[in-house]
């Protein structure tokens, strides 16, 4: 009896998991056009760009990012009010099926903090997005000067 209830929660617990929106895999992602603005060789804060597009028919929630080469990477948004600029810490992204979320200069972008070797242009800087389900999905931006 016991182990008739076990087989039926695991079957279910297998069903859900794919049926479930907060469980999509990071490949449902595409990360393009990454990159980071070039700075000087002991700037502490960079940005970075980029677009994000949700290829899957499910609801993603991008909740953080990180790198190797800095000691903190956050997901921020540049909002006008009242004539003035102000950045806003995002705890999150939600990209619906099908949408492109744009990561570019005054609009949302990811801050950079402290870089542990400074970037030489055309450097290629690895990253990782956080989705909400514990996925990772890695992706790789490019140091310019000037947007390519």
């Amino acid at each position: 009896m016991v182990y008739k209830q076990m087989k039926k929660m695991i079957f279910l617990s297998t069903l859900l998991s794919f049926i479930s929106p907060g469980l999509v895999l990071a490949e449902y992602l595409e990360v393009s056009d990454a990159w980071i603005r070039a700075s000087s060789p002991n700037a502490k804060v960079l940005a970075a760009y980029g677009n994000i597009k949700n290829k899957s028919d499910y609801t993603i929630w991008v909740t953080g990012i990180s790198s190797p080469a800095f000691n903190s990477v956050d997901m921020h948004e540049t909002v006008q009010s009242n004539g003035m600029a102000s950045m806003n810490h995002l705890n999150f992204i939600r990209l619906e099926p099908g949408q492109t979320v744009n990561f570019k200069p005054a609009g949302k972008h990811f801050m950079l903090f402290t870089p542990k070797k400074p970037l030489k242009v055309e450097q290629k800087v690895d990253f990782q997005l956080h989705l909400g389900n514990g996925d990772k999905e890695d992706f790789q931006a490019t140091v310019y000067r000037h947007k390519p």
